[in-house]
């Protein structure tokens, strides 16, 4: 009875320090996973924040093509209408 009183006791005085340590990696392992859902939350506004720009910049290129295209338009209809201002 006492050997397996004595042998009890030295299972557990083995363990604990596993279960602290165990305890310890649950731990950093839900740290871990707190700043994953961070960085994915970080990704997340980068990439809204992308894609605004990218469409705030095709809306700018699109208005100077239009604005380059109407003075092309303008100026060629005024080489088409009269040889003068051709020469001018």
């Amino acid at each position: 009875m006492k050997k397996y009183l004595a042998l009890t006791v030295l299972i557990l005085v083995l363990l604990i320090p596993r279960a602290q340590s165990q305890s310890q990696e649950v731990q950093e392992l839900l740290l871990d996973v707190t700043k994953l859902e961070q960085f994915k939350q970080i990704l997340k506004d980068m990439k809204s924040g992308y894609t605004l720009v990218m469409q705030g910049y095709t809306t700018v290129r699109d208005i100077s093509k239009g604005d380059f295209n109407l003075h092309k338009v303008f100026l060629d209809g005024l080489m088409a209408v009269s040889p003068t201002v051709r020469k001018y």
